[in-house]
């Protein structure tokens, strides 16, 4: 309960405030209800503006985080920390990294006097399902008879500059109602973040929120999920086996293509999908050469059902933060007579360059990625020379 406590207890100095004397505080607050679309606007620090209270002149109605004081002002209610400190002092602005678990921490309370009753009372939470730069954690809480029906507040989360986006996912079982007194409660994670928000209350799970008689705190965890991988690919001889980015050959004889796809982002990637994007005219793949190894097949290769075409293989499903399988097969460089389709004067002018480099990619659900080609990273590209007559094999 660290971060409850430093939530309860913290001191805030808002950017924006209606605050007004307590003997200039309106009895009644505006009783029309507020417009449901403004809640989506971001980046709202709070919503919407209403008059305020003092824990010495409450309201004499029911009205949700309407309180303000020396050390408080209720309507700034969502506060964020890293997750595991206790020691950790809670904020409206942090800075996340990939793979970062956070908690978010909201407060609720009736402004009202100890004879109101917010009856009903819900919080819903909202929040982009991809950050790119930064984004806002709102959380609305309604209730069936307080005015107004619904207030909102938020606060922000930021990536550091070079991480084009994260996806905040929130932890199953991590939310819970804390008050003060009460065990802690479980909450359903899926009733926070859709409908109308999940019951929350001074006696549990059951919409009720007295006047000045209770205080309570709803957290949850999320993680900054980010999905990323790299690919690599090598060509070598049919023998000896020498893997390169580039091999000289002589018309008609077999290429070894491998390739690689690993997993260095912080979720699980399914349906990896690997697959032949761009071979040069004169190679044709091989049938019945196409082999995997990953942890199933204990890094061993294994001979697979199909074979590698612009289609693809199917690879499987990859654990995040290392998680990868290998891929070979074997391409043929045709004779003569097929080169001179392409070239007309092989072998007249000697060795030559097979034409675009060869290229592979990975095919996932958050994207495509291949080995770099010309125009990228020249030192990556797969590049496929053929010998003529009078060449050496060292192209001399």
């Amino acid at each position: 309960m660290g971060l409850v406590l430093c939530v309860t207890l913290a001191t805030f100095t808002p950017a924006s405030t209606t605050n007004m004397p307590p003997d200039a505080l309106p009895e009644h607050g505006p009783i029309e209800d507020p417009d449901p679309a403004r809640v989506d606007v971001l980046p709202l620090v709070y919503w919407p503006d209403r008059p305020m209270f003092t824990a010495d002149a409450p309201a004499r109605y029911a009205v949700l985080n309407s309180t303000i004081g020396p050390n408080e002002d209720d309507r700034f209610f969502v506060w964020i920390a890293p997750a595991g400190d206790g020691n950790q002092v809670s904020t409206r602005q942090l800075e996340i990294h990939p793979g970062q678990r956070i908690t978010m921490a909201i407060a609720f309370s009736n402004s009202g006097d100890t004879s109101t009753v917010a009856t009903n009372t819900r919080m819903l939470l909202q929040w982009d399902a991809v950050t790119k730069g930064s984004s806002a954690l709102q959380a609305i809480i309604s209730s069936d008879n307080a005015r107004p029906a619904r207030v909102m507040s938020s606060a922000t989360v930021r990536l550091p500059k070079g991480i084009p986006g994260v996806a905040l996912r929130a932890v199953p079982d991590s939310a819970e109602l804390h008050v003060e007194g009460r065990p802690d409660t479980p909450l359903s994670v899926n009733d926070l973040a859709t409908g109308g928000g999940a019951l929350i209350g001074c006696g549990g799970r059951d919409g009720v929120v007295v006047g000045r008689r209770c205080r309570g705190v709803v957290t949850i965890d999320l993680f900054a999920s980010y999905p990323d991988f790299i690919v690599d690919a090598w060509l070598s001889k049919a023998a000896p086996i020498d893997y390169r980015n580039e091999v000289r050959v002589r018309p008609g004889s077999d290429v070894i293509v491998k390739m690689m796809y690993q997993n260095t982002g912080t979720v699980e990637q399914d349906n990896v999908v690997l697959a032949v994007d761009r071979l040069p005219p004169a190679l044709s793949i091989v049938p019945g050469t196409t082999y995997m190894a990953n942890s199933k097949t204990e890094g061993k290769w294994n001979l697979v059902n199909s074979d590698m075409t612009t289609g693809g293989i199917n690879a499987g499903n990859y654990a995040p933060s290392g998680g990868n399988v290998y891929v070979k097969f074997t391409v043929r460089v045709g004779d003569v007579d097929a080169i001179r389709q392409f070239d007309p004067e092989f072998p007249t002018k000697g060795m030559i360059t097979l034409a675009p480099p060869i290229r592979l990619t990975a095919n996932t659900d958050n994207g495509s990625k291949g080995n770099a080609d010309t125009q990228r990273d020249p030192s990556r590209a797969l590049v496929v020379k053929v010998l003529g007559p009078a060449q050496s094999d060292d192209g001399g």
